[in-house]
This record gives structure tokens, sequence and C-alpha cells, in this order.
């Protein structure tokens, strides 16, 4: 069974609806969900290893480029979307919202998040560069230059176990 077939056909996270979080988390990316090097497939592995070591509200994946090109959204409509999904799971008394992006740091994303904390929303970025580097150098005790640290699902199991302890400290932050 092929990688991105397991991906596919696991559920995003068992139990990912834990009533008593205040912490919800989102897999996000670029990609078509028909191509096997997906972000937001990666994201969703992240995710549902997460979600099994912390107490998360896990929510659907968001993939913000689509299957017919680069048609995706900009930094205010992604602004828009991300602020109304914080404010729809805040009514249920979630107060942060963490964006997993398991593809390059994405500086729409990253503004977004920094805008939405400036206006009271708590949504912070997941992994960020540095998280994904100290995760890689753990994994592999080196980091080839000019190398995608998130590319590829390979790579992305070599280095969830770095991540988790990483996210700890965001969890902590949220919490």
């Amino acid at each position: 069974m092929s990688l991105l077939h397991q991906l596919m056909s696991r559920p995003v996270a068992t139990g990912g609806r834990d009533e008593n979080t205040n912490t919800a988390i989102v897999p996000i990316g670029r990609g078509d969900p028909l191509v096997p090097r997906n972000d937001v497939l990666i994201a969703g592995a992240i995710v549902r290893e997460l979600a099994e070591n912390y107490p998360l509200r896990v929510l659907p994946p968001i993939t913000v480029c689509g299957p017919v090109g680069p048609v995706g959204f900009g930094a205010l409509a992604l602004g828009a979307l991300l602020s109304g999904v914080y404010d729809s799971v805040a009514k249920s008394g979630v107060r942060s919202l963490v964006l997993v992006n398991a593809g390059e740091v994405d500086d729409d994303l990253v503004a977004v998040a920094r805008e939405a904390s400036a206006h009271g929303r708590r949504i912070e970025v997941f992994p960020t560069q540095r998280d994904w580097e100290a995760a890689y150098l753990s994994a592999q005790g080196h980091r080839p230059p000019d190398e995608d640290p998130a590319g590829g699902a390979e790579k992305g199991r070599l280095i969830l176990s770095s991540l988790m302890r990483s996210f700890r400290s965001v969890s902590l932050k949220s919490g």
C-alpha cells in the first residue's frame, strides 16, 4: 500500500474532537489532492500524531491551492477564512488555533496569523522554519543547503518525533 493511500485512508485523528481542550488544530497547505507529494497530506499526518499525544480539537484540512493550478487564496481571503474558523471554534471554548503547514514557510500564512493575533485571535503557525531546521538536525545530524525542509513524506517521518517535542512549546504558549 502506498504512503499516499495510507494517508488518505486514515481518519485525520482518532478521537480528534476533544471537548476538554482550548486548542484547535488544522492541517493547511498547498497542493492537489491527487498528487502524492501534497503539503496537506503531510500536515495531516503531523496533526494525527499530535492529536494522539496532546488534547487537541482536530479540524478538517484546508487546501489553499486546488487542482486547477495556482488559483488559491490571497492574504485577505485567507485571513477572512481563518478568522471565520477561529471565531467558529471560539464559540465552543477554544482559545487558540494552530495551523499545521507542512510546506515551505508561507509568508501569507504567517502574516495572517500575526494580524489575527493583533486583533485578539490566538492563531499560530506550526512548524516554523526554525522548528523544521531543528527537527531535521535532530533526525539527520545535518541539513543539506538549499533543501526544502518539508520536502516529502519520507523526510516527514524522519523528523516527526522532533516536531512533536517542538510542538510542546506551542501548546504550552497557546494553553
